[in-house]
C-alpha cells in the first residue's frame, strides 16, 4: 500500500505528535508498505535511508498558498492510497481536493491542533480519537460519528524491557519519576503541593522530576533530601532514569493518549494517573496495571497509594508485571497500525480532484515561525483555538 503520512514536525524534533508520526511510519515501512513523510525540511537524513522512507520536504518556509499547492501536486503525482495527517496544515487544507482513502488522527483535545483535525472533516473518511473524551468533544463539534474511531497511540517494545523486573524486585526504595512540563495543564502544580505536604520519614522514597516549564523555579527550590528536580535533559537520560523506576507519577489534567504513560507500562513501570480529560481513565485499570488518582485530592491518593506499594513489595512486583502485560496486549506499534490499516481498507471517497473549494491554512505552529509578527499572531491564534487562513 502506498501511505502518505502527513506531520508539523520534521521526524528528528518534536514530541508526542512526532514520536507517534515516527513511529507508525518507520512501521509501515517495515512492514512493506511504500511510506512517503510530509513535513518541515528535515536534516534526519539517515532516518529515510534507513528505512527506505521518501523525504517530502513542504512547510513553514513557504506560504499557506504555495504549501497547499505543492501538497496537491505532490499527492497528484504519487497517488497515495491512503493519506494520514498528524498536524500538518496544509495536507489539512488540501483534503476537499485529494483521492483516495484520507485520515486524520486527533492528538489533543484543546488549542489550534484539535481545530486543524476537524477542518475540512467533510472531506476526510475517518477521524481518528485517543480516547471516549475526544469522541465526545468531536461529536459536539459537528463530526459525524460513523467516521471516528477510537484507537489509541502505541510504541515499539523497548529492547531487552522483560529483564527490568528482576533487576528491580529487591530494591529496598521505592522510585517514582515524573516528566512534562511543569505548568497547570500537566498538572505540576498539584505535584508540588503533594510534595510540600509529604509525610515525614520517606527515607524509603526517591522521586525524580523532568521537564521545564513556567513553574520549573517554584520546584527548584523544594528542599526534600529525597526529591532530584533535573529539568530538561536528553531523551535517553531520562529513559534511562524511567526504566529503573517502580512509579510514573501523573497528575495531568488534559492529554490526548500520553506517550509517557505507555513508555512506562512497557518497562514495567507503575502509573499513577489523574482521572483528568484524556486517555488515562481507559489506559489504567485501578488497583491491577496501576492507579487513578483524583484531581480534587491529588496529594493524599498519591501518597496513599505510593505508602500501600512500599509496604507490599510482592503487590508492587504483581502490578508492575501487568503494566507491561497491558503494554503489550494494548500499547504497541504493531496493535496501533494493525487497526489503522483495518479501519482504512473501508470506505474512502475517491474524489475527481476537483471537489473544492480549498482554502489554505496558514502554519499554526508558532515556534517554527521566524518572523516576529506572524509568530505572536499565531501563537494567540493557536492558545484560542483558532485557525488561520492564508
Amino acid at each position: 500500500m502506498k501511505i502518505l503520512i502527513g506531520c508539523c514536525w520534521p521526524p528528528e524534533l518534536g514530541q508526542g505528535i512526532s514520536t507517534v508520526s515516527r513511529d507508525i511510519a518507520t512501521a509501515l515501512a517495515k512492514h512493506g508498505h511504500d511510506v512517503h513523510y510530509l513535513s518541515p525540511p528535515s536534516c534526519f537524513s539517515d532516518w529515510y535511508r534507513d528505512n527506505g522512507i521518501h523525504n517530502v520536504s513542504i512547510g513553514p518556509e513557504v506560504s499557506a498558498a504555495a504549501g497547499l499547492s505543492l501538497v496537491r501536486e505532490y499527492h497528484a503525482a504519487v497517488c497515495p492510497d491512503l493519506t494520514l495527517n498528524n498536524d500538518h496544515p496544509y495536507l489539512q487544507a488540501a483534503f476537499p481536493l485529494l483521492t483516495g482513502t484520507k485520515a486524520v488522527i486527533c492528538h489533543t483535545l484543546n488549542w489550534a491542533t484539535f481545530e486543524l483535525a476537524i477542518t475540512n472533516h467533510e472531506h476526510i473518511d475517518h477521524i481518528f480519537a485517543l480516547s471516549v473524551d475526544m469522541w465526545e468533544r468531536l461529536v459536539r463539534k459537528g463530526v459525524n460519528p460513523a467516521k471516528i474511531k477510537i484507537v489509541q497511540n502505541g510504541i515499539h517494545d523497548p529492547v531487552n524491557a522483560n529483564q527490568l523486573f528482576d533487576q528491580t524486585s529487591d530494591r529496598p526504595n521505592l522510585r517514582a519519576v515524573f516528566a512534562g512540563s511543569w505548568t497547570r495543564v500537566k498538572g505540576a502544580d498539584l505535584l508540588i503541593r503533594a510534595i510540600k505536604n509529604a509525610p515525614p520519614d520517606l527515607e524509603w522514597l526517591t522521586v525524580d522530576c523532568f521537564g521545564d516549564g513556567r513553574l520549573l523555579g517554584e520546584a527548584t527550590k523544594i528542599d526534600r533530601s529525597w526529591l532530584k528536580v533535573h529539568g530538561r535533559v536528553p531523551r535517553e537520560q531520562f529513559l534511562s532514569v524511567l526504566r529503573e523506576s517502580d512509579v510514573l507519577l501523573f497528575p495531568s489534567r488534559t492529554e490526548g493518549c500520553p506517550m509517557t504513560i505507555i513508555e512506562a507500562q512497557a518497562y514495567g513501570v507503575i502509573p499513577i494517573a489523574s482521572n483528568g480529560r484524556g486517555a488515562m481513565r481507559e489506559m489504567v485499570t485501578h488497583g491491577l496495571d496501576g492507579f487513578l488518582v483524583r484531581l480534587s485530592d491529588f496529594d493524599t491518593d498519591m501518597w496513599n497509594i505510593l505508602t500501600a506499594l512500599k509496604n507490599q513489595p510482592d503487590y508492587l512486583s504483581m502490578i508492575k508485571r501487568n503494566a507491561r502485560d497491558t503494554f503489550l496486549t494494548r500499547f504497541t506499534i504493531e496493535r496501533q497500525i494493525d487497526h489503522i490499516l483495518a479501519i482504512a481498507a473501508y470506505g474512502g471517497h475517491r474524489q475527481s480532484g476537483h471537489a473544492g473549494p480549498a482554502r489554505p491554512i496558514c502554519w499554526h505552529r508558532p515556534s517554527q515561525l521566524s518572523k516576529k509578527i506572524p509568530r505572536l499572531r499565531a501563537r494567540v491564534a493557536y492558545r484560542l483555538g483558532i485557525i488561520l487562513r492564508g
